[in-house]
Order: structure tokens, then C-alpha cells, then sequence
């Protein structure tokens, strides 16, 4: 982060006297609150102001979402009273209008979204004083929760325009050369492997596209859906493999997957069970040394690899289960005591009444 102001224009701003009148700085945190002072010096790491309250403080950047320069008058050395405001720019060189750096967007006002927080009028410095502490350590607690179930569906929903594409080109997961119209587009291979190159093109739009293919009739199209759910479970950007596999485990991919492993009676049958072994390995992260066959009905390692599955993913499933449940518990809790702190209440003292 690198804030607008010169080293220069710091020293001089550090040099002012304290009773000087200056322009406020405002620094956004993270968390929703806001400090004002005056920057009396940027590091690598931290900026240091001056407050009126508090005396010159240092604040990591990795904590700042925000910073506004010059922002209104005020006077250090009066107890923070507004200065008289500045004389106008002479008519031969009009004053430019000041370009603040943008705020971060503050969203909607959820409960676990603060935004421009506003405490109720009436309450004292100490009060406010105790209430932001309590406040921050809800939101914390909140952000260790992870974003919401529709905040991440939200994040992965297609539009109109996505969602066609990408039926077209599933489509053609089952495409065969000898019945298509496209003669002379390459193999029948090639076609299909292109067509679902496509489709993880979309990144994470294209899952739900490729849960439902698995429950196809069509045999290449249950396989590239296997294979395209495995290649999804690359972590990219801010996703992590624990975000993938929340997605994959709220579409019951696991149990899907696990349909697969009973394809059996045609050539094809050993190729389908082995993407849907690979394909489980990929999005639960477990192993049962599943043993592959060439054999068109199931063997009698595949079929103890097949149980062993099942039985695994029915603990997992119901653990997973289990933790999402606590976790709204808990996410509620925490939007209860937002709701009175928006008050101007303690929820301790209330919960403890």
C-alpha cells in the first residue's frame, strides 16, 4: 500500500505546531472502524498518526483498507474544535478539488458487515470505547466462520449467457464421430476432450453443469463429468481446496461419484469405475488403494474398494453435516450480539441478565 502523500509534504506535515489548523486523515480498518488524526509518517509496513485521543499511533497496513487525506479542518491543539477553514485559492490559479482515495465498497448492511458503523447517540467515550472492542471481536470471530452458503454459491452462479455455453458443449461429451454430422473435426476423442476443455473454461460456474452429467445415461458424458469435477479441485486465486471441496460436498459430488464405481457389462465399464475412483481421491482428499481392472464386470477388489468407500464417505458426510450445523449456530449467535451492539447494548451484560 502506498498512500498519496509525498515524504516531503509528511516532514512538513510533522513539523507543523501543535496548535496549527490541518486537514484530518482518515484511515479505514478492516474491520469497519475508522481512526482520524493526522499521517505524520509512512514505513514499509505501518504509517504512523497523530489523534487527538490517543496520541500518535502506528497501524499496520495489512489492517488498512482505506485512506482518505484531508478530509475536514480540525485543530490539534484545541481539543480537536473545528479550524476556521482554509481562504480560497486565488481567481489566477483556481484550487483543484481534492481526489480522496475511494473508500472500500462497505456492501450491503448485514449484520456481519459493518460498514460505516454508527453508534446510537448517547453513549459515552467509555462506552464506545468497550463496545468496539466487543464489536471487533465478533466480526473476527464472524470472518474465521468463512463467507456464508450464498455468499459462496453466489460466487460461482452462472449467467444466462455461461449457462448456454456450457450445455452446448456438454452436449457433446458423448460426441461420436461415426454418428455425428462434424466429419473431418478430428476424433471422436479429440472432440470430446475439447468440449470439456471448454467447459472448465468457466472454472467453478461450470460444477452444477457437471454434477447433473453425472447422473447422464451416456457413458462419455458420466466420464468427462468424473474427470472435469476431479480437474476442478485446483486451488486458484483466494479459493482454497477447503472452498472447492465446501462446494463439492454441498452438491453431494461424493455420492454421485460413488454411482460410477457400480458401471459395469460394457468395454467401457473398468475406464468409468477408474475416473470415479480418481475422481473421489480428488475431491475428499482420501484414499482406499482402489485397484483398477481392465475387466468389464466389476472385480472382487473393486467391490471391497467400492464398500470401503461408502462406508468412509457416510462418517464424512455426516461429520461435514454436523460442522456446517454448528457453524450457522454459531454464525447466528454472532449476528445476535451485532444486532445489540448496534444498540449501543453489551450483549454479555445482556446475556448475563
Amino acid at each position: 500500500m502506498r498512500l498519496r502523500r509525498s515524504l516531503f509534504a509528511l516532514t512538513v506535515a510533522a513539523a507543523l505546531a501543535p496548535g496549527a489548523a490541518a486537514r484530518a486523515d482518515t484511515v479505514t480498518l478492516k474491520n469497519g472502524r475508522e481512526i482520524h488524526g493526522r499521517l505524520v509518517e509512512e514505513g514499509r509496513d505501518s504509517i504512523r498518526m497523530r489523534t487527538d485521543d490517543r496520541g500518535t499511533i502506528t497501524i499496520p497496513k495489512a489492517d488498512i483498507a482505506s485512506f482518505t487525506e484531508g478530509e475536514v479542518l480540525v485543530n490539534y491543539g484545541a481539543g480537536g474544535r473545528p479550524a476556521e477553514p482554509a481562504p480560497p485559492a486565488q481567481p489566477a490559479q483556481p484550487a483543484q478539488p481534492a481526489q480522496p482515495e475511494p473508500r472500500t465498497p462497505a456492501g450491503p448492511a448485514a449484520p456481519g458487515r459493518p460498514g460505516e458503523w454508527q453508534w446510537p447517540a448517547g453513549l459515552t467515550p467509555a462506552q464506545i470505547e468497550e463496545l468496539t472492542a466487543i464489536r471487533d471481536k465478533v466480526l473476527a470471530d464472524l470472518e474465521k466462520l468463512g463467507p456464508t452458503r450464498e455468499e459462496r454459491l453466489k460466487a460461482v452462479a452462472a449467467t444466462p449467457e455461461e449457462r448456454t455455453e456450457i450445455q452446448e458443449q456438454m452436449q457433446r461429451f458423448n460426441y461420436n464421430r461415426r454418428r455425428g454430422p462434424d466429419r473431418g473435426q478430428g476424433s471422436a476423442v479429440q472432440q470430446r476432450r475439447l468440449a470439456k476443455e471448454r467447459v472448465l473454461a468457466h472454472g467453478l460456474k461450470a460444477l452444477p453443469f457437471l454434477v447433473t452429467g453425472l447422473d447422464s445415461e451416456a457413458l462419455f458424458t458420466k466420464q468427462n463429468s468424473a474427470v472435469g469435477l476431479g480437474e476442478l479441485m485446483q486451488p486458484s486465486g483466494d479459493l482454497k481446496v477447503e472452498d472447492l471441496r465446501w462446494l463439492m460436498y454441498h452438491h453431494d459430488v461424493p455420492t454421485k461419484l460413488l454411482r460410477l464405481l457400480d458401471h459395469q457389462g460394457e468395454i467401457e465399464s473398468c475406464f468409468v469405475r477408474a475416473e470415479g475412483d480418481a475422481a473421489l481421491r480428488a475431491v475428499t482428499g482420501h484414499n482406499v488403494n482402489y485397484e483398477t481392472s481392465t475387466e468389464r464386470m466389476r472385480t472382487l477388489e473393486e467391490t471391497r474398494a467400492k464398500t470401503a468407500w461408502e462406508q468412509w464417505w457416510q462418517r464424512e458426510k455426516a461429520r461435514w453435516t454436523r460442522a456446517e450445523a454448528e457453524k450457522e449456530k454459531a454464525r447466528e449467535e454472532l449476528n445476535a450480539k451485532l444486532a445489540l451492539l448496534r444498540q449501543g447494548k453489551n450483549p454479555e451484560a445482556e446475556q448475563a441478565r
